[in-house]
């Protein structure tokens, strides 16, 4: 059985509803870090999250990756004006990314984690395309039974979450219930 996410449903993915069970701002002002040239939104769908971060950013770029060619081709066609400039839609692995090392302030994933076959690989790929004292913040399913999201079976919970990024190297990890259906973990990478 295949945990990834049905490209036929991307309409959900823009659902401006998305806002009310995780809050960018919010997510935002957890990761509390300057982000001045680039945030990688690994996982970014249709990238309605790239945008909405975009936005709380004065400069710089975001990097909107993801598996799927049709996602991408979404992106694509569907950015509007400036953001088009500044949101640059990129074909990964599941487990690595086309970006170079040290490049990126901050590191976001939603709703992904409970997706991958192996967590550990993305974590240590993500250590790597971060700048020493980056950030990573990973907001997916709380791993309890609710009405919407993926079944309860394949869903993370915050401690697991918090377990994959300390073995990739990442300190002062931290979780956050900010949201009822969605559990927040936040990371830094060393000095």
């Amino acid at each position: 059985m295949s945990h990834k996410f049905d490209p036929k449903k991307l309409a959900k993915l823009n659902n401006p509803e998305r806002v009310k069970l995780q809050d960018p701002d919010v997510m935002w002002e957890k990761l509390d870090c300057e982000i001045q040239d680039c945030l990688v939104d690994i996982g970014a769908g249709t990238g309605f999250y790239s945008q909405l971060f975009l936005n709380k950013m004065a400069t710089g770029m975001v990097y909107a990756l993801d598996i799927s060619d049709e996602m991408l081709a979404w992106t694509t066609e569907n950015l509007p004006g400036v953001k088009a400039a500044r949101v640059q839609p990129m074909k990964m692995q599941e487990s690595e990314t086309p970006l170079s090392d040290s490049l990126a302030d901050a590191v976001v994933m939603l709703n992904l984690h409970h997706e991958l076959h192996d967590p550990s690989a993305l974590m240590a790929e993500c250590f790597r395309i971060l700048k020493p004292r980056g950030k990573v913040l990973i907001s997916d399913w709380k791993a309890c039974d609710g009405e919407m999201g993926p079944p309860q079976e394949i869903r993370k919970s915050a401690v697991q979450i918090q377990q994959d990024l300390e073995q990739a190297g990442f300190r002062g990890v931290q979780s956050f219930e900010s949201f009822s259906q969605h559990s927040v973990v936040i990371a830094q990478k060393p000095e």
